[in-house]
Parts: C-alpha cells; structure tokens; sequence
C-alpha cells in the first residue's frame, strides 16, 4: 500500500497531515513529508513499520498526535482504545525525533514516554555516566532499530488499585478467585520514589508480529496476610517485602478470519523473603510467585551465601519422612567436584479447592558445582548446574542430572548472559536472572579426552571434536555418567574418506569404585547427502554407534545405512574419485547396507590422535528385479564388486540397463532391449558389476600406434592418459557374453554424465541358398552390435560419440576390444571414431590376426546429432577447416526404419558372382547385408540390384530367421553401331511400394531414353493413393530448317506426382534439358536410369496426392554456334505453376572449331507460382564461360523477382519487386526469398606474370537503385611487382532524386632486392578516392602519395534538396514524367486532367460478357448479375478513409504519408464513392465495403526524418537505404464493392381471400366405397440401421 499526502479536517480550518518516512520508502522531502536519515536507529525502526510511515495529523511544533489513519496508531489502539499517542521533534533544522509518548486512560491515567529522563527513571542511569544519559540511544530506540522503550513517565501520579484489579486488567480474573478474598482485596499502589528502577516501562517490537508489552509494578502495601495464604505449606517462610507485578503482551496473528491481536498476559507477586533453619542463621532470598491453573510457582534466587546446609535442614522439615541425599550424591567421587553453591530453589504447591489452603506439592533445588575433571588447556573451570528435584508421587530416591554452564542466550536453560543491559529486556525479571559466582569466567567447553574422572581417552578420531559444548552430568548413588552432543568435523582427504557423521551424542560413564575399564560410545544418526548433482535428492540415514575399547584404547564404527540410492555413498570415495564415480552408480537401488569402519592411531606427534584405516560396505544391490551381493572395501585404495545372488529370478537386459540408469531414454532396438536375462534353465546366466579407476599414464614411445597391442589396426595410439573411471557390467545370456560399459573422464565435471556402450559379438549365420547364385557363407570373420550414448556435450566437434581418446582408455579395461573405423588422416585425441547411436560392424581378420573394421553402419542416431558429410570422414583437417562437422568415420546415419544404409568396397569372388560392394541397411526390424555383384553371360553383362540377405532379428542370443532378396536387375549390350541398356527395379521403403524401370537405345545417330514409374503410397495420417510418372526423350537430327536444326524432343507427365523445379543453378542437370556436356555425366547408360527412376530426396520426381505435371521440350541448334535446350513444365491440381527452363550454349566460330574465340554456357528459369504470388526470371553463366581465351572466364547472372495478389500470397510483399545484375551493393542486406546472382565478372590469367578481374553489379529494389564494379590487374616478374586497382559503387534515391557514389584508383609498384642475408623491399603506391553526391553534385577527393596526404571538396556540400509539393509527388506516383511542371500552380483543380487517371475499376464477380463484342474498350460500361456483382476500385494515391453515402471505413494500421513531400506528420487521403441509379443518388442502399491493402514502395510512402535524408549535410546514409528490411509499407489503395443484398420487390396482385371465393357443392350419385386394408405381409417393416437395413433388404430380395 501506498500512502500519499492528503488533507485532513481539524476544527474548522484545514490542517495538512505530516508524513515522516522511512529512507527505503522512495519518498522525496516535500514540506509535508519528512524522509529519515538513512542508516541511523530511527530510520531502521520506522522501516520495520508497516507501510515504512508515521504519519502525523500535523507539522509537529514540536509535538504533534498520530493520525487515526496512521497504521501504527491502529494497533495501539486495540491495546488501549482511549489512547493518544504523539511524537516530539528537537529544535533543529533535522527535525530529529527527540521522543514518543504513549497515554492511557484506563484503567488508569497513565503516561509512558521514551524520554531520557523517563526511561532512566524505570530502568536507571549507566553506572559511568550517571542520570545525564540513557542507556538507550535517542529517541528510546535500540541501535539496530529493533525495539522501542518506554519507561514511567514523571508526571504519572500515584495509582491506587487492588490485586483482584490488577489481575482483571490483564483478564485473568479466574486466577485471582484462587486466592482468599483477605488476599484478592488487598491494596496495591504505584507512583512516587518507589516506582523508580522498578521496570515499569512499554516496550514495541515492529518486527516481531508488532509485540508490545507494559509492565508494571505495584507495592503491596500489606504483607501479613499475603504471608498467611503461604505459610500452611511452607512454614516457616518470612515475607518482608511484596510487589505484584503484571504484564500485558499483545501479538499481531492471522487467523482463517483474517488478522487478529492474541494477548500472552501474566500476574506475578516479587517478595524478599527469608527461613531461619533449626540452629542456622537466616538465609535471605528473592522469590517470584506466579498463580497458575490449581497450582503456585515459587522460585527463590539465594542471597545469602553457604546456604545449601541450611535450605536442605528447612526441605527436611516440609517432608520429614523423605531422604534427600544431595550432599552424599555430590561427594561420592574423591575429589571429582569442588566450590558447590546453592543458587536457585523452586518449590510448586496445590492450590486446588482445598480449604486447608496450599499444600507443597514437589521442589528442585539448582546447585553450582565445579569439576575437576574435563578441563581443557586453558585450566578455566568446568562448572555444571546441577538439579536435585522431589516431588510427593515419587517417593524413591532421586538423582542428580544439570548440564555444561557455559555462555550461552539468556533465554536458554542453564545459560547465562555476561550483558549487563540484560535487565532492560521485556522478559527480565531479578529472580530469574541467573549468573556463575565463580571467581573467574567458566570454561566454554569440557575436552572429551579427560572426561571420566582420572581416567585419560586415547587416540579420538580426528573428524571427533574433543571440546564439548553441550554436556549434561548424571549422579547416582552407583553411576558416574556425562554425555552431550558433538558436532562433527568435515575433514579434507585422509588416507582413506570419512563420511560426516554430523551430530553424535556422547555416552560415558563409569561405575563408583569399580575398576578403571569404562564405556564410552558415540551414538550416531547422521544424514549422508548425495553429491548436488545426483538425480535423487533423497538422503541416506547412517545408524550406529562409534565404540571406543578402553583397554585396546581403539575406536570402532559399526552401522547400518538406510538408504535408497547409491548415490548417497558419495562421502566413502575420495574426493578425486567421487566427482566421476557417482555419475556412473548414482541411480542404482540398494539395501540392507552395513557398515564397519576402523581407525588407528596416528601417533603422538599428532597429537594421539586416531583416522580411518579401512572400512567394508557390504549388503544388496537391487537391478530390475535381480539382486546383487555388493562389496565395497577401501584399503589404501576403493574395490566396487558386485556379482549375481543365486535366484530364479528373471529380466529383460532393457529392464537391467534402465534399472541402472534410472529410467532414462535410451532408445535401445527391440532385439536388445528384449534379451531374456535368467528364469527356468537358465542356471549359467550370470551378472557382474565392477567399477574401476584407471590412473593418469604418461605418454610413451613405444607400438608403433597401428594398434598393434590390442590386436585391431584401430590406430588409438599409445598417447597419454589423463585418467578415467569406468562402470562395466558383463552380462552372460546363453552364449552370448554383452558388455555394459560406462566412461567417466577425469577431465569432465561431476555434472556432466558418463559416456555409455553395450556391445555385443553375433553368432555366424550358416550358408543361405541364393536363387540363380546358390550358396552363399558369410565373407566376412565377425559381425557385432554395439549401441553408444554420448550426452555429454564435452568432444570439441560437438558430435556426440566415442574419441579417439575414449577409445584407448575404455580398451585398456575392456576384455573385448573395441576396434573403430579410422578414416582421419591427420590423426588427433580429438576425432570422433564412433558416433552415438545404434552399430552394426564387420570386422575382418588378417593372417596375423589383427583385426580391422571392414564397415561401420550406425542407425537409431539420437535426434540433433549433425550430419557427417563425406568429406569429413577422414579429410585432410586442412581442408575440412570452417565446416559444421570434421568427425565420425560412421559410413551413415539411420532410424530405426529409414532407408539409409552404409556401404563399403569389398573385393571377393564367390562363384559366378562378382561382389564389389558391401553394405548394411536396419529397417523394420530386419537387418540387410546388401551386395552389389554383377555376372556376364557372353556379350552381356547384368549387374544385380539390390541383393540382400535379411537377417529377421528378435533376439541377440538366438539364430535369426534368414532370406534372400533382390530388388532387381539392369542388363548392358553394348556393340557399336548398337547400344542397348534396360533396367526394372521394384523396392518398398514402407511408406512407398513402387516399379520403376528404363530403357535406352542407341543407334548411331539416334539415342532414345525413356522411363516410368508405379507405385502405391502410403503417407502417415493419410489415404493411400497411386502415383504415376513417364519420362521420354529422343536426341537424334529430326527436323533440319534452313539455318536450325531440331535435333531432340523431350516430354513427360505425371499423376499424383510432383516434379522437383531446378534453380537456376541446377538447371543444367534438370532431365528436360540436361546435355551430355553439362550434366557431368559419366556416359553411363545405367547411371542415367538410375538418376531418373531415383525416389530419393535428391531425385527429380516423386510421389505427391493431387499433383501433377506435364512438360513438353526441344532441342535446336542454329547457325552451328548456338545450341538451345528448352522445356515448359506444368503443374497443377493442389497449386498451379508454370515454369520454363533452358540451356544456352553459344560457340563462336562453332561447336566443332579447334580454337573458338567464346565459348558461352547460359542457364535460364522462368517460374510463375500462382498460388503463392510470385514470378521468377533468373539466368546464370556457367563457369565454363569464357571470351577471346579459355583463360579468360565469364561469370555472372540477373534475377527479377516479383509478388502480386494470390490466394497464399504474403500480403506484405504483394506489389514489390527487385531486379538486378551481377548482385547488389556489398552492404546491402538481401532478404529471404530474393535472387542473389553472381557478380558480372571477367577473369584473365596471361601466363603466370599478369593477371586481370573485374566485376559489376546494378540492382533495383522498392527503397533505393545501387551499382558498382571492380577492375583489378597484377602484374609479377621476379622480384618486380606492380598493381592497378579500381572501383566504383552508386547509390540513388528515387524521390527525392539524389545520388551518393564512390570511386578510387590505386597504383603501384614494389622491388625486393636480397643480397646476401639482407633484405631490401621498396614500395610505392599512389592512390586516390571520390565520394559524390548530388544534386547539386558536390564531393570530396582524397589524394593519397606514399609520402602525404589531401583533400580537395567539390561543390556545395551543405546543399539541400527541397520538398516537392503535391501535384508534383501525385505526377510521381502517376509516373506522368512527360507532364507539364506544375510545382508552381496554386489551383491544382484548375489543371485539366484525364478522367480516371488515378483510379482503376475491376470487376471481381457478376460479369456478363457479351459475345458479340470480344473486345472491350477501356472503361466501357459493364453489364452485370445484381445478385453476385462486386468490383474495386484501385486507387494509385493511398487512402485512410472511404466514403459512400453514410458509410465509410478508415484504415488505422499505418497512417500515410509521403517521403518525397518530407512530411512528418501523416496527411489525410480520402476517396468518396458517389452511385447513381437513373441519374439518381442512391444513399439507402448498403454496399458491402472490405479495405485492399497492398505494400507500397517505403521510398514514397514512408514518413521523412532528417537523420536518414541522404542530401542534408553530405549525409550519406547508406545504411538505411541497404537496409532490405521495411523495403515496403502495407496501405489501403483501394476499395472493393460488393452490391446491396436483394429485396423482395413490392406485389402488385391483391390477396386472394379463400372464403369469399365462390365455392360450390358437388354431391356423388354414389357414396365413396370403404378402403380395403393392405395385406400385413405388404406393411412397410420398421427400418434397421446401417448395414443391417441392406442386409435384411438383400436377404428378403433373394429369398422372398
């Protein structure tokens, strides 16, 4: 809540409030607002105040009363609801608060102020200062600003009540009905010299739950009869005098209801009394009596010294029968306690009903006692306060029991406060104040190692504290026995972990006058916390107990550990190993963990003092719902084991692994992950777990790092290890053994995770019968599975997977090897040789037996992991520097169902077949070895496609189901002058089943080539449907005309099929057009088929519902010099686009000429997309371009690219365009979806001394019109060099016209002259620089010599063009540049203009076309359908507002504006509608009215600001106006009309009333025979649902 300044009422005048404010409140000092000092006691105080506020109902001069809205006055209130409360400032400019004061009315005038001479008054002055100062900073405010005092104020007169009163004002009336009337009425009074020092004060604590308490205390003024209500069960107690002391607390609270004021009131009566003992002196005490429920509680603070002989002789007398054996109990050990002083005596009776009065009901008596034993090395006493207690249900002997006294908070039991302004707490009262006497300061703690009486402990464990802090002491009349708490240390690496055990509790004792053997055990509960990057947050709890042997003098622990996880064994590895450990175990389950832990001593010169030397974990390791005797000892170094139980108890290995990781994804293929793990007859299947540390190595010299040394050409090196930590789990199933393995780096951070492997070698596959082969054994030594997880983010190619690295250090713990595919040549720890994922590899093994990897096929590949390109694999570094992706020699990258496979070459003969390739390809759930082999029957050669051996897989461990297959066949014959090649394929990828097949024949000179394609396609979430596609082309002379010749056709068509559109750049390869010289074809005759029958995502066709195509091409050659291959395509169905693609190719003189002085290569697309809005024109010169010289290269292209209204179209782009040449500016900033052509360029190279480039560009966007080029020549002769640079680049501004451009010429010249060993270079370079703008032209030149510099301005730089007006921006928008300038005409009306010039009518809909007139002249009248009719008017100037009769629409999107016109604030264009009817204005009818809105160039339309004119002040913006973003601004420019809705038109013919018509009866000569009922048979029968109404019908129809 925010309080802000107001006025208030004050009489009959207006009195503003006054507002004093906390620093933190944000207020700023006004004349009614007062803001505190920051950091001083008052500006703390009042910040702890709700709203951080006092507010005042007036400026104080200098007292001023709280406001009632003042939250602070509110609360009090409800202590005291007559109250006032005011506040006074000192005299100075400050303002300070000097003091507040606090007045009740009932029931009693009573005053309290936090003056100083108030508060010294209650509480007294400081003993050095005297009655000057208070011990309590100004104004009464503790210095932190915690707490307000507030003692007595002067002027308090003397108040006279009763103690029944006393008790009713702080609303126990009930307590006071205890006591005799005698008592109850007796009189009480306060005021005068005796209320001084007495603590009668109100304190205010805001920040806790805004406590405020007031004490007072009133002196009895008769204590006979208070003595009498007391002496039936306490004889013999003298009372000289009494106080009656009350106390009101009030707490803020919340309740269901809301917020609420709680009390916490007390009544208490302070006497100074005393007991004479039978032949003992007076002893003199201090009691507070407090009445409570049937019960009074007496406590006595002993003045009198030496008193505990005597108060015992006077208990002894209250219970005469009872022993109290305290003095016995203290002096039991010999010399064990010294300097024992009675300090506090409590004594409880029972008030109850009972006539008799009280009766004693139980009492305590605290001792001081100080030991002698337990001291530390600073000899400071070790004081206890002991208790001996009696009540009368126990009637046996007691013990002694007290604790440590030591400096602890005054609130706490058997603490003492050194403070000496303890008395000016709210909770302070003389009796229950309580401090050591002994002469000097006690000691703070006892030392564990001299704890038991005369006896020393020996070698404590390190991590044990010796010094106690808390202690208790129990006597009794056998037992000597102490105990306490102990916190623990933390310690840093020993030889071997010691877990926290936290706070253990001590237990010692000893039996009097027994031997010298003693018990001490340390009970420990102790939480183990996880590491804080484990999963699981869940604690272990460690029980147990901590023994030490008094006569070995060893210490012992044995425990239990309850706990969940693994992961909260973190405290028993050392800290190197635990930070990579953990990320390996931290989520397996365990249970029924001990624990036994030894400590030995470490000698005397460590101060005896004892660590750990080993300790066993031993208990259960639960995975799946397999269990695992676990063992983990440290002795000098960790051993983690784990090995299977005897169980019949079964798994998936899936199940195992996720048990081990928690439940985490880790996409493992059905075939593993469902691997039966024990059960029935499976006695021999077993489960170990071992985790290891493997120490840093050093590099070494030695294997000459082919891998030699692990039996695999893997080239891991033998490079230095950094040291790593490894989970291995090896399962046996049958007869396969699989290998679970987990990585952990030294290098890596415990937050990040392990590296993760299973690998699995399969079973040899027997011989397969392949049809037309034969038998076909396995060619290869071994294949294996192995999956791979790599989350760890930490391989600097940031592609998940094992390293080169990871590798070496896994194989030097790994039984079964892991043996990469290494293709790097430039071999670094770095390369990653397996990627993440799932593997299938074959290895192949030489005579030596050194295995190599023969393929490497990775499938199931987590999502995100990047693509490796093939040059990756195993590229020169070098030359792979700057891409994504330099890593994993993986041959591919699959899902679990996608067509990709690996292959790799592979050499062998295998009867008639010649096998060249291998490969390996996963997809529904099968395996695919795939060869390519090919066999010759005579002339022929066939090549098979597609063969395979499936391998179905549902189990690792068993043999899979086994089949041929192959997808098809291709056949070559190739004798010249004939050539022929076919090729019929059929494949299935699931979503896709298909035939395709080609056919090429050749016949010099003729070639034909044609191709199709069937399938049926099944895409996800959609209905099948079948796709077709032809392809057909002849090349050959066909037609010869007088200058051309048609030497090709080409055609094809498509259903439910879609053909991929080529770029430009792609246009060359696109079938229609492509040629033999510019596809890069090998010649092939099956490449070719293959290319066009291809489904692959680079394949020109594919399968596409509700598409289809037709094309159409030729090819003509003309004059022998120029060549066009061209083809129209169309598509259609779903969308609709045209697109027109050709090859160019002109030779000069011709094709055939030995030396031809040009060779050019065009590329040209045209696409009109007419769902989307946008037409495309592009060419490109192919690199093979050249003039005058081979050496001599063209380069280059144009794109013109523009949007227009369609159905999908962006409306924001809808009317912009581009154009240009070679590219655009290099600051410009082209957007997505613009051409982006080459630079129009020459290159010449003339021999290897001289060399010349140059490039240009000109390009046109909505904002700007920018062009440029670059002439360069490099001439180098030994040690001569010379160079010539030059450049021009402009930049022009539509409207206003203004140009910025910039051009240099650079020239110069270098010699390097060597002599011996020194070295000469001289150089000179003149070079200079033009920047221009205009109009007016003006600009500056910059000379640059290779000794100086200068400048030389052209023109009037500061020029500045003028806005236009009107007429001439409306000419502009017209693009009238041929009219008459009218810039100077005031009566714009007057010019005489072309009707219509600025508005287009367009019909949309309703449209009757008359045929007897085809052609339609321009803005002719239109005969139209009223029902459907509906037209725009486009207009050419923007409009905000359209108006038609009483209707309008206003555009509010963008407001309009107008560049050239400068115009900053927008202007107001309005189009008013005028239809007439018969030359009659029709206002009542209702148009429909919809807004066009289209995108209009920002270079006219946009607002003007100065910073980005271009011609003010030589500003050369060129930034804003490259900049490709906002090139256009959406605007209404027009209006579509859509006609009135029909009415029905008004009825002539009156209404035909049917009863006045003349109706007459016609009477029957006979009457109307009685209808015959149907037969039932023929009754209709009830109608049935669905299928059941056809069936029944059919089955009635055929069986009637």
């Amino acid at each position: 809540m925010d309080v802000k300044p107001d006025k208030i009422a004050a009489g009959s005048s207006s009195t503003e409030k006054y507002y004093i404010y906390s620093s933190k409140a944000g207020k700023t000092a006004e004349e009614s607002v007062q803001v505190l000092t920051p950091g001083t006691n008052i500006d703390n105080f009042v910040s702890s105040l709700k709203n951080q506020v006092i507010i005042l109902e007036a400026a104080p001069n200098p007292i001023a009363n709280f406001d009632s809205s003042d939250e602070w006055s509110k609360w009090l209130t409800k202590f005291n609801p007559t109250g006032k409360f005011s506040l006074k400032l000192d005299g100075t400019t400050a303002k300070n608060i000097q003091s507040f004061e606090f007045e009740f009315a009932a029931p009693w005038n009573i005053k309290f102020s936090s003056s100083t001479e108030a508060l010294n008054f209650s509480f007294g002055p400081p003993l050095e200062t005297g009655a000057e100062q208070a011990r309590i900073p100004v104004p009464g405010i503790s210095p932190a600003g915690s707490l307000l005092y507030c003692g007595l104020d002067l002027e308090t007169g003397v108040l006279d009540s009763t103690v029944k009163e006393i008790f009713e004002y702080v609303g126990l009336a009930d307590r006071a009905s205890s006591l005799p009337t005698s008592v109850s009425s007796l009189p009480v009074k306060l005021g005068g010299p005796n209320a001084s020092k007495k603590h009668n004060a109100l304190w205010f604590n805001p920040s806790l739950s805004s406590q405020t308490t007031v004490r007072l205390q009133f002196q009895l003024v008769k204590v006979d009869l208070f003595q009498d209500f007391l002496i039936p069960a306490l004889p013999g107690l003298e009372i000289q005098t009494a106080d009656v002391i009350c106390k009101k607390v009030l707490l803020a609270a919340v309740a269901d209801a809301g917020p609420v004021s709680v009390d916490d009131n007390r009544v208490m009566f302070s006497v100074q009394c005393s007991v004479t003992p039978k032949n003992n002196p007076a002893i003199n005490m201090i009691a507070g009596i407090e009445l409570q429920e049937s019960a009074i509680k007496l406590t006595f603070e002993l003045v009198s010294p030496n008193s505990l002989s005597g108060i015992l002789l006077w208990l002894k007398d209250l219970i005469p029968d009872e022993p109290i054996p305290v003095e016995d109990l203290i002096n039991k050990g010999d010399d064990v306690f010294k300097d024992v002083n009675l300090r506090r005596m409590t004594i409880g009776l029972e008030s109850g009903e009972n006539a008799e009065g009280p009766k004693l009901s139980n009492f305590g008596i605290d001792i001081e006692i100080s030991a002698n034993f337990g001291q530390g090395s600073d000899l400071k006493p070790v004081v206890f306060l002991v208790t001996y207690a009696w009540n009368n249900r126990d009637h046996e002997v007691g013990s002694i029991r007290g604790q440590l006294w030591n400096y602890r908070r005054a609130d706490v039991r058997a603490g003492f406060d050194l403070s000496t302004d303890q008395d000016l707490s709210p909770y302070y009262e003389q009796w229950a104040s309580l401090q050591p006497i002994t002469k000097s300061v006690p000691a703070t703690y006892i030392n564990l190692a001299s704890i038991i009486p005369g006896h020393s402990i020996d070698n404590i464990p390190s991590n044990i504290p010796t010094q106690i802090t808390r202690a208790y002491l129990s006597l009794s009349e056998t037992t000597f026995a102490i105990g306490g708490t102990i916190k623990t240390r933390r310690l840093s690496q020993g030889p071997i972990p010691q877990p926290y055990l936290g706070q253990v509790k001590l237990d010692a004792s000893y039996t009097w006058g027994k031997s010298n053997a003693f018990q001490i055990s340390l009970g420990i509960m102790a939480g183990l916390q996880p590491s804080i990057t484990s999963k699981h947050n869940e604690a272990a709890v460690l029980i147990g107990n901590l023994d030490y042997d008094s006569s070995l003098k060893t210490w012992e622990l044995t425990a239990t550990l309850d706990g969940l996880y693994v992961s909260t064994l973190y405290e028993f590895f050392d800290e190197s190993s635990a930070v990579h450990v953990m990320p390996l175990i931290d989520s397996i389950a365990m249970s029924d963990i001990t624990l036994d832990y030894k400590y030995t001593g470490k000698g005397a010169q460590t101060g005896g003092t004892s660590v750990g030397s080993y300790f066993k974990l031993s208990g259960a390791l639960l995975i799946a719902d397999l269990e695992l005797d676990l063992t983990f000892e440290y002795n000098n170094d960790w051993n983690f084991v784990a090995v299977l139980k005897p169980q019949n108890a079964q798994a998936k290995l899936g199940d195992i692994i996720t048990s081990i990781l928690d439940g985490e994804k880790l996409d493992l293929p059905d075939f593993l992950a469902d691997m039966q793990f024990g059960g029935e007859g499976r006695a021999k299947d077993n489960l170990r777990i071992d985790v290891l540390k493997e120490k840093p190595k050093p590099k070494t010299d030695e294997g000459s790092g082919n891998g030699a040394d692990t039996g695999t050409s893997a080239d891991t090196g033998t490079g230095s290890t950094t040291g790593s930590f490894y989970f291995i789990a090896e399962v046996a199933i049958g007869p396969l053994t699989l290998t679970f393995a987990q990585y952990h780096s030294t290098d890596w951070s415990a937050t990040v995770p392990p590296k993760r492997m299973v690998k699995v070698t399969l079973t040899k596959f027997p011989e397969v019968d392949v049809p037309l082969i034969g038998n076909l054994t396995q060619p290869f030594d071994e294949m294996y599975y192995m999956w791979i997880q790599d989350a760890t983010g930490q391989n600097k190619s940031k592609t998940p997977g094992l390293t080169r690295k990871d590798i070496r250090e896994l194989n030097a713990s790994l039984s079964d090897k892991l043996v990469p595919k290494d293709k790097f040549k430039q071999k670094v720890d770095s390369d990653v040789l397996m990627l993440a994922g799932s593997h299938f590899a074959m290895n192949i093994t030489s005579l030596s037996g050194e295995k190599t990897c023969l393929l490497d096929y990775v499938f199931m590949k987590p999502s995100g992991t990047p693509v490796v390109s093939s040059q990756a694999l195993g590229g020169n570094s070098a030359q792979s520097k700057g891409k994504t992706t330099t890593t994993a020699a993986a041959d591919t990258d699959a899902s679990e169902n996608s067509e990709s496979s690996a292959q790799a070459p592979f050499k062998k003969k295998a009867g008639p077949l010649s096998i060249s390739n291998i490969g390996l390809k996963y997809s529904e759930k099968k395996l695919h070895i795939m060869f390519d082999a090919t066999f010759e029957l005579g002339p022929l050669g066939f090549s098979l496609i597609g063969l395979s051996i499936n391998l179905g897989i549902t189990s690792l461990e068993k043999l899979p189901d086994i089949s041929a297959s192959i997808q098809g066949m291709s056949a070559v014959f190739d004798k010249p002058p004939l050539s022929i090649a076919g090729i019929i394929r059929h494949g299935n990828t699931g979503a896709l089943d298909y035939y395709a097949g080609g056919l090429i024949i050749g016949f010099v000179p003729y070639q034909f080539e044609a191709a199709g394609f069937y399938g049926k396609a099944s895409p996800k979430g959609a209905q099948e449907f079948t796709s077709v596609f032809i392809f057909a082309r002849l090349d050959g002379p066909l037609v010869t005309l007088e200058f051309a010749e048609i030497s090709g056709v080409t055609g094809g068509f498509g259903y439910k099929s879609d053909v991929r559109l080529p770029s430009v750049d792609q246009v060359v390869n696109f079938p229609f057009v492509a040629t033999d010289e510019l596809d890069g074809s090998t010649g092939s005759a099956l490449e070719t088929l293959q290319r066009l029958t291809s489904v692959d995502a680079n394949g020109w066709f594919r399968p596409l519902d509700n598409t289809y195509w037709a094309a159409a091409g030729l090819k003509v050659s003309a004059l022998k010099m120029i060549t066009l291959d061209a083809a129209v395509v169309v598509q259609f169905g779903a969308s609709i686009k045209l697109g027109i693609f050709a090859v160019g190719v002109v030779d000069i003189p011709n094709a055939k000429s030995a030396l031809k002085y040009a060779h050019i290569e065009l590329g040209i697309q045209v696409v009109v997309d007419f769902d989307y809005g946008i037409f495309k024109a592009e060419a490109q010169l192919s690199p093979n371009s050249y003039i005058m010289h081979p050496d001599c290269h063209l380069t280059g292209g144009f794109g013109l690219y523009y949007w227009f209204d369609a159905p999908h179209a962006d409306l924001s782009n809808v009317g912009s365009f581009v154009f240009t040449m070679g590219g655009y500016h290099q600051a410009f900033q082209i957007p997505d979806g613009y051409p982006n052509p080459p630079r129009l360029g020459i290159s010449w190279s003339l021999g290897s001394d001289l060399s010349i480039t140059g490039q240009a560009y000109f390009a046109i966007t909505p904002k700007a019109c920018m062009g440029g080029g670059r002439l360069n020549a490099t001439f180098s002769a030994g040690p001569v060099k010379a160079w010539f640079d030059a450049f021009a680049d402009f930049l022009i501004n539509y409207k206003p016209f203004h140009f910025t451009a910039g051009a240099g010429i650079c020239i110069g010249v270098s010699l390097e002259i060597d002599i011996l060993f020194i070295h000469i270079h001289i150089s000179i370079e003149v070079s200079a620089d033009l920047n221009l703008w205009g109009p007016p032209v003006a600009g500056v030149v910059h000379v640059h010599l290779w000794i100086f510099s200068f400048s030389i301005s052209i023109g009037d730089s500061a020029s500045e063009i003028p806005a236009i007006t009107l007429i001439e921006f409306y000419e502009l928008v017209l693009q009238a540049s041929s009219q008459q300038n009218t810039s100077t005409s005031t009566a714009p009306a007057a010019v005489s203009r072309p009707k219509n010039e600025g508005h287009v009518f367009l019909v949309q809909s309703g449209l009757i076309n008359n045929s007897e007139i085809p052609e339609r002249e321009q803005n002719a009248g239109w005969t139209v359908r009223g029902g459907t009719f509906s037209f725009v008017v486009s207009c050419k100037m923007a409009i905000d507002t359209v108006k038609l009769g009483d209707q309008s629409i206003t555009y509010t999107t963008n407001a309009v504006y107008s560049r050239p016109m400068k115009l900053t604030n927008p202007m107001s264009s309005s189009l008013t509608v005028v239809i007439t009817q018969d030359g009659t204005v029709q206002d009542d009818a209702e148009w429909g009215m919809e807004k066009s809105i289209k995108s209009v160039p920002t270079g006219l339309w946009a607002s003007y600001s100065p910073d980005t004119d271009p011609s003010i002040g030589g500003k050369n913006h060129v930034p804003e106006l490259l900049n490709s973003q906002s090139g256009g601004v959406p605007l209404m420019m027009g209006v579509l009309l859509t006609a009135p809705p029909p009415i029905m038109a008004p009825d002539k013919l009156p209404t035909f009333n049917i009863e006045d018509a003349d109706l007459q009866e016609l009477p029957a000569e006979k009457t109307f025979p009685n209808s015959t009922p149907s037969h039932p048979e023929w009754e209709p029968d009830n109608p049935q649902s669905g299928a059941a109404q056809w069936k029944a019908v059919h089955d009635n129809w055929m069986n009637p």
